[in-house]
């Protein structure tokens, strides 16, 4: 077990994924590597690379760390800028700082990125031992899986006991099993639009966005790191479903409403002639959630901070 700062490793193959690989710059990326991990379902991975960074200095005590965790399209970059290693500053830029909720004059904060999350972390786009990206052979991966990575983070850093626990949705889930798995190392939790199950409902939806995603010709049954396109339209359209899986109905009219974009008529020349344009031209026709959803259509927003999850990496 070690961890290092910097560079990893290697070279970098095709961009048709928007994850990080070897050989990008790291930006604040420090990596912890780890041996093999015989998962809860029964697969194997002969070794992880948990990628993670941090804000603020940890306690002579060792008793001022928070655990961040994200949502599954986030990353270990909570807070930050731009830059090399980073094409999107921080999430979370306004709660983790100087003063701020998360105040790093008070706290050592820690954000990992998820295993099987492919932002520095081992997941789908790394390499197998074979040298190709695991891809569809990428094992069945549970919250408890990430989770017991996790732990090995904390004991490589000395945190016997977190202050803090906390974590939005997917990062919520993995909050919850903290607390289930490792009760005596959690001394708060936060949990944040998360629940401790999936509902019938839920996994319908998510079934259906697993089926957009396959049904794209350059889905190549999740062996798809060599095509110059990648499925991105597949995974629009899962990605527009998630933006209405996840919002009432009165939050979305009260956010969006029915006003238009622009100066032009949607029913007199407007969005719907143009549908099959670029999302950045929909954007000047379009009511205000259907250009919001039309980027996603496109397949230009979640591609870009992270790999395609393949149908095996069930969370």
């Amino acid at each position: 077990m070690s961890t290092t700062a910097g560079r990893a490793p290697g070279g970098v193959w095709g961009r048709v994924t928007g994850a990080w690989v070897d050989g990008d710059p790291p930006g604040g990326r420090r990596f912890l590597e780890l041996p093999g991990l015989t998962l809860e379902l029964g697969g194997r991975l002969p070794g992880i690379r948990l990628a993670y960074e941090t804000w603020g200095e940890l306690s002579p005590a060792r008793d001022n760390a928070v655990l961040v965790l994200h949502a599954l399209t986030g990353d270990s970059h909570a807070t930050g800028p731009v830059g090399p290693g980073h094409p999107t500053s921080g999430w979370w830029d306004g709660v983790i700082g100087p003063g701020l909720g998360l105040d790093t004059d008070r706290w050592f904060v820690i954000c990992p990125n998820v295993l099987g999350g492919c932002q520095g972390s081992t997941g789908p786009s790394s390499r197998a031992p074979d040298g190709r990206p695991w891809g569809s052979r990428w094992p069945d991966t549970t919250i408890r899986d990430q989770v017991r990575v996790e732990l090995e983070l904390a004991d490589a850093l000395g945190v016997s006991r977190w202050a803090a626990v906390l974590g939005g949705s997917l990062g919520g889930q993995r909050a919850l099993e903290w607390a289930v798995e490792a009760p005596e190392r959690v001394e708060r939790l936060i949990v944040l639009a998360a629940n401790a199950e999936a509902s019938a409902d839920q996994i319908a939806t998510c079934t259906i966005q697993m089926d957009a995603i396959r049904a794209d010709p350059h889905w190549l049954d999740g062996d798809f790191y060599d095509d110059p396109v990648g499925p991105h339209l597949g995974m629009g359209i899962a990605r527009r479903i998630a933006h209405m899986s996840y919002r009432t109905a009165e939050e979305v009219d009260d956010r969006f409403g029915r006003s238009w974009q622009g100066n032009v008529d949607p029913l007199r020349g407007g969005q719907r002639r143009q549908y099959a344009r670029l999302a950045i031209i929909c954007v000047k026709y379009m009511l205000p959630k259907e250009s919001f959803l039309s980027a996603f259509h496109q397949g230009g927003r979640l591609p870009n901070k992270q790999a395609s999850p393949t149908p095996e990496h069930r969370l």
